[in-house]
């Protein structure tokens, strides 16, 4: 255990060196590691061979809460929501079971719904239980526009993602090409449901818009890459009867993750905010 905590001493002089933090931010740092060491120490653990479970179990303690390692747990634990922020893979694998049992679920990975086979067994799943399937706006908004506009005669939308060639590389679609980091290049030009299957874990944001437009198959995509560029760019074109609507959204790359933003994680939060008030904006 001493030696953890020399180790915790060591990190917090490397921050302190390295972003010049505040004495209180250092003490606040120092007392949940020591308090992480501690809980560790007491299961025999350590820094050195403490595994992702151990910490989880460590914040599930923590929040007052329960750790759930498969489906069944979760549904034995019956959350009030259950938040999806993995792959359209485990969209694919969990929410109909989710929904049967009566839970609700609010999902980032909206790219699994570009398949209308899955789309139809969750609303099955739905129908019987009640239980409701929610789709954080992620990185983008303006959702009940788009919506709206389709009573309005829309004609055509189209979106166009533009990224840090870093956020695009390793994409199925490239097939293990990496992008050059000297000029700018539309990547792709397709459908939604052809971007997703392509850049499954970037253009989530296209199938949002396209199931509030006009579906996957009509809602049209292009994808730039861009050397240098320090944020990821959506740009958004509605035409119809009722004229044009453009939207340009420009945020932050999570720092964890390049392919998303935090934004996306905030949405999941302001969705959290709207359901449990009585008057919804």
């Amino acid at each position: 255990m001493k030696q953890d905590l020399a180790r915790i001493e060591q990190f917090l002089d490397a921050l302190w060196l390295e972003k010049n933090l505040a004495e209180n931010t250092l003490n606040a740092y120092r007392r949940d590691l020591s308090m992480m060491v501690e809980w560790l120490h007491h299961r025999g653990l350590t820094l050195a061979t403490a595994q992702s479970d151990d910490l989880q179990a460590l914040l599930a303690e923590r929040l007052g809460g329960k750790r759930a390692l498969s489906l069944e747990e979760i549904i034995a634990y019956k959350p009030a929501y259950v938040i999806e922020a993995a792959s359209k893979e485990v969209v694919e694998s969990m929410a109909c079971d989710i929904l049967k049992a009566g839970i609700d679920m609010i999902i980032l990975s909206v790219g699994a719904l570009a398949d209308g086979r899955l789309m139809e067994r969750i609303n099955q799943a739905g129908s019987e239980s009640e239980a409701k399937l929610y789709v954080a706006s992620g990185a983008i908004g303006g959702f009940d526009l788009m919506r709206a506009v389709r009573f309005g005669g829309l004609g055509d939308a189209e979106i166009h993602t533009t990224k840090n060639p870093h956020s695009l590389n390793g994409a199925p679609y490239l097939d293990g090409k990496e992008l050059p980091e000297h000029q700018e290049q539309l990547v792709f030009k397709g459908s939604s449901r052809e971007a997703i299957a392509g850049f499954p874990k970037n253009v989530n944001v296209a199938v949002s818009m396209a199931l509030a437009t006009l579906g996957v198959d009509e809602t049209r995509v292009k994808i730039s890459s861009c050397p240098g560029l320090e944020t990821n760019i959506h740009d958004i074109r509605l035409n119809g009867d009722f004229g044009t609507i453009e939207i340009k959204v420009a945020v932050k790359p999570s720092e964890k993750n390049a392919k998303s933003s935090t934004l996306a994680a905030w949405s999941v939060l302001a969705l959290l905010e709207k359901m449990s008030q009585t008057i919804m904006l």
